[in-house]
């Protein structure tokens, strides 16, 4: 055997010097890193061409194109010669034969010291560095014992399995493929392992009679030579309930593994599972020889390839990032979508991407192949999914948790979405867990389908168990929950029944159903009924929802005259807000709470992230349109159509101090960045400024209209002020004189803002239009500075202007119903918000840049996420039937915790 092995490696040596190396895995990653860091440090960020390689190192361009083609061999100095000028030292591990890149498959079935049985065919292959220099690493590098390659279906494991392999062959005396697709016994394994192994050992090639014998004889070779075993596909004999466990009658498999892992020996096994056996998890971990790679989807450059292989495509870039990212980079996947749309949609990538966009499922194969591995989940694995199909978005454990009904099930999820984990249905990135974007897709048409196969059998489980709409959610999760799950129900549902007035009949027997079983009370049955309801726009007036837990119902806006709560618990449903039109808002320093003044003199305080009423301030006789939080955050001074200031305490809600001083509405308030100075604008044609003491130190004069805007600078001891006489004026707060009057606009200035840093002074006025000027504390002109362009696309009112924390973003909202985001740079408008139906009022963002709050005539108040601008939450005060409608019930019943104002939501008729 000593002879044969060093005949094959004279003679791999010879085809290695006629042929010439490549770089290893490793060897490309090491090259590719150094690469890098040039560019990014000594290149400004812009990669090195073939051009540049060629000037940096004196070889060739066609040698550089063979290196990093990487098919075709180069001489051993070619790769000294790169390697030296990038400050790299060329070692064995770097390089390889071309035969493990270059040459199809087929050619190695010849080889004696190989069986390759039915591995798949690996010529084609896309991308996957980044793996196959991490297998090279434990496979040579660390000689590990145990390998685990992991993925969902399709993801690419069996082809990446034997790509890695053909690298790594001249490491290898021996290499054996074996699948498991067909679910061998052990004792079949081991009888096809010895077959091949004995003969190339010279031993007699009778296979031993018991089990006992076979393995020992195995390890024996194992032992004795450098072998690599390749074992694909081993999901198929683990037991389909009870994640990584083996199916009964193949728990030896488990023992070889384990036996593989703790035993001394110079072979590798290379295993290949949707699922990771509980013996990989057990023994794995960085410093030991047992390690396990979850595969991720390919690249949108690779995934492109792979269409390019099946033909000619049309799209953009961001058509084709969507449609790959869609698909999760899965190859299978890819594979099948391209051959589709090909004969679909003529190789229109745009075509594709817009039945995505409707959440249509366009390809069955790939609803097959997403079937065969939802089907081996439990029921509750399927059901924690479905929360991840209801949430769209990725959540932590804690999240599922909050959601799971029971304190059984909920002590369970660690273990389910750990298992979920193990079996590649789930992804986890900063702590989070989430669905690939087809996943999602295919979880969310199981759902639905479950959905309303319950409705139609009155067998009602994940009715019960999961709440179709989160009422808590942000706004744009709530507005996919509708489009995605409640209205494809909605569609089925009246495709199956005649009308609306079947599906209400039905909807409110099995509501009548949850009170007669009041075990099955507890979920979300009543909840989701009722939102059902209310989506169909059914009339709810008179309705008897007594004696239901009624969780996550959305009930604003909703007509509840005559509607009997009575003995229900209403906690984490959704009501109509105690607030009439927000005039103001202000969000405090910290960003902890935010303030909202109505105009029917009210001032709310709200918890930022659980949306909850923490307290209400009294006091006002008219309605407020100024609140600010001092510096510090623990004081909150409101104004209004009453002429007065008041000053609270927030934490106590105690009225500190009255400001009387002004003789008409008050519109604006500010307060300066040292803590000193509270600055004010009124109808009276003045500003004020005074001490936190309550002492007025200055009244501005000098504006001949009312002053609807004031705005410390800063970094400066100035104010602005702007006015409907169509001028900003910049005052000394020292002494109280104008250090300038800014003309520019052809209208009153409705508002004025200063940027975090002083230098620009934002203003907008009732044309709709806003102007910056560029220092305007210190500029010796009464203009716009010529070369600064104003800013134009609202049709109304400017009511507000908020810079970001870092100045390169001003939003503004006007009377035209609309919040615009914009470029400060370039002053164009890189967003507009649209979803108020009324004037935005007032607008405030949060010290880190990251919450909007705006206040609309509407009757709501919305909390956006920044910068992308997607509405989170919405505040929705009563509609005027909603105020009137109402009653109080007599007797005590379980209301929502926010309800710290005696309010309750329990009514009878």
């Amino acid at each position: 055997m000593d002879a044969n092995r060093k005949k094959s490696s004279r003679n791999g040596a010879s085809s290695a010097r006629v042929r010439g190396v490549v770089l290893s895995p490793h060897g490309w990653q090491r090259f590719q890193i150094a690469k890098q860091q040039v560019e990014s440090e000594g290149n400004w960020g812009k990669r090195l061409t073939q051009e540049d390689l060629n000037e940096r190192t004196g070889l060739s361009l066609n040698t550089l194109a063979r290196i990093v083609k990487r098919e075709l061999g180069v001489d051993r100095q070619s790769l000294e010669i790169l390697f030296q000028s990038f400050d790299l030292e060329l070692t064995k591990t770097d390089y390889v034969s071309p035969i493990a890149s270059g040459e199809a498959l087929s050619s190695q079935r010849a080889n004696p010291q190989q069986d390759w049985d039915n591995a798949v065919d690996a010529s084609v292959f896309y991308g996957r560095e980044i793996e196959l220099a991490q297998l090279w690493q434990w496979m040579v590098a660390e000689r590990c014992r145990v390998v685990a390659l992991l993925g969902i279906g399709g993801i690419g494991k069996s082809t990446i399995a034997v790509k890695a392999a053909l690298h790594v062959q001249s490491e290898f005396d021996v290499m054996v493929w074996r699948s498991l697709a067909n679910a061998p016994s052990f004792d079949d394994l081991l009888t096809s392992l010895l077959k091949f192994l004995m003969p190339l050992q010279g031993d007699d090639p009778i296979v031993p009679a018991t089990l006992d014998e076979k393995l020992s004889k195995v390890m024996q070779y194992l032992r004795s030579q450098r072998c690599l075993l390749i074992l694909d596909n081993a999901e198929t004999i683990l037991h389909s309930e009870q994640v990584g466990q083996w199916q009964s009658g193949y728990e030896a498999y488990g023992q070889f593994l384990r036996t593989l892992g703790e035993t001394p020996h110079q072979s590798c096994c290379l295993l290949t599972s949707r699922e990771k056996p509980r013996e990989i998890a057990l023994l794995e971990g960085e410093q030991s020889v047992v390690r396990s790679l979850s595969l991720s989807g390919l690249t949108p450059d690779d995934g492109r390839a792979i269409f390019r292989q099946k033909g000619s495509f049309t799209g953009s870039d961001a058509e084709w990032q969507t449609l790959i990212n869609h698909y999760g980079g899965n190859p299978l996947a890819l594979k099948l979508v391209a051959a589709a749309t090909q004969d679909l949609f003529n190789g229109s990538i745009a075509e594709v991407v817009a039945y995505l966009d409707q959440g249509t499922f366009v390809f069955e194969d790939i609803r097959n192949l997403l079937d065969c591995q939802f089907n081996r989940l439990s029921i509750e694995e399927q059901k924690i999914l479905y929360w991840f199909a209801i949430h769209r978005e990725p959540m932590a454990i804690s999240e599922i948790r909050q959601n799971v009904i029971g304190a059984a099930s909920q002590q369970t999820v660690p273990q389910k979405v750990n298992s979920l984990l193990r079996r590649s249905f789930i992804e986890k990135t900063d702590g989070l867990f989430f669905l690939q974007p087809v996943v999602m897709e295919y979880v969310t048409e199981r759902l639905i389908q479950q959905v309303c196969t319950e409705f139609t059998t009155r067998q009602l489980d994940v009715w019960q168990s999961h709440s179709l709409i989160r009422v808590q959610a942000k706004d744009y999760i709530r507005e996919m929950q509708l489009r995605f799950i409640v209205q494809p129900v909605m569609e089925w549902l009246l495709s199956s029944y005649r009308n609306v007035s079947e599906v209400e009949d039905r909807a409110r027997l099995l509501l009548a159903q949850q009170r007669q079983q009041p075990e099955y009370g507890a979920g979300y049955t009543a909840g989701n009924l009722i939102n059902l309801l209310v989506q169909l726009k059914v009339d709810l007036q008179g309705s008897d929802f007594s004696d239901l837990v009624v969780r996550q119902a959305d009930l604003r806006q909703i007509n509840l005259a005559g509607v009997n709560f009575q003995n229900s618990n209403l906690a984490t449903s959704l009501f109509s807000e105690t607030l009439g039109i927000a005039t103001s808002v202000d969000i405090s320093p910290d960003g902890q709470c935010f303030a909202v003044g109505d105009v029917s003199g009210m001032v709310y305080l709200w918890n930022v992230t659980s949306h909850e009423l923490l307290a209400t301030f009294e006091g006002h006789s008219g309605g407020v349109w100024a609140v600010a939080f001092s510096p510090d955050g623990t004081t909150l001074a409101s104004a209004g159509n009453d002429t007065l200031v008041r000053l609270w305490n927030v934490q106590s809600g105690e009225c500190l101090r009255v400001l009387a001083g002004h003789t008409g509405r008050i519109w604006s308030l500010s307060f300066s960045a040292n803590r000193q100075w509270l600055a004010s604008a009124s109808d009276d044609q003045t500003a004020r400024v005074w001490n936190l003491q309550g002492d007025c130190l200055h009244v501005l004069k000098g504006h001949t209209k009312n002053v609807y805007s004031v705005h410390f600078s800063p970094n400066y001891p100035t104010l602005a002020s702007g006015s409907n006489d169509t001028s900003i004026r910049i005052w000394d707060v020292e002494s109280g004189k104008c250090l300038n009057v800014l003309q520019g606009h052809s209208s009153g200035v409705r508002c004025v803002r200063y940027s975090p840093d002083s230098q620009w002074l934002a203003s907008g006025d009732l044309d709709g239009c806003i102007q910056l000027w560029n220092h305007p504390s210190n500029s010796k002109t009464h203009s716009p500075n010529p070369e600064f362009k104003p800013l134009r696309g609202h049709i109304n009112w400017i009511r507000g202007i908020v810079f970001s924390p870092e100045g390169s973003i001003l939003v503004s909202s006007s009377d035209d119903e609309t919040l615009r985001l914009w470029n400060v740079q370039d002053r164009h408008s890189t967003n507009i918000l649209a979803e108020h139906t009324g004037a935005t009022l007032a607008i405030a963002m949060s010290a880190d840049g990251k919450l909007l709050i705006s206040a609309s005539q509407d009757r709501t108040v919305r909390l956006w996420q920044m910068p992308s601008g997607q509405s989170i939450k919405t505040l929705s005060g009563y509609t005027t039937y909603g105020k009137h409608s109402l009653s109080f019930s007599p007797i005590p019943l379980v209301t929502s915790q926010k309800q710290n104002d005696s309010r309750t939501y329990a009514l009878t008729k």
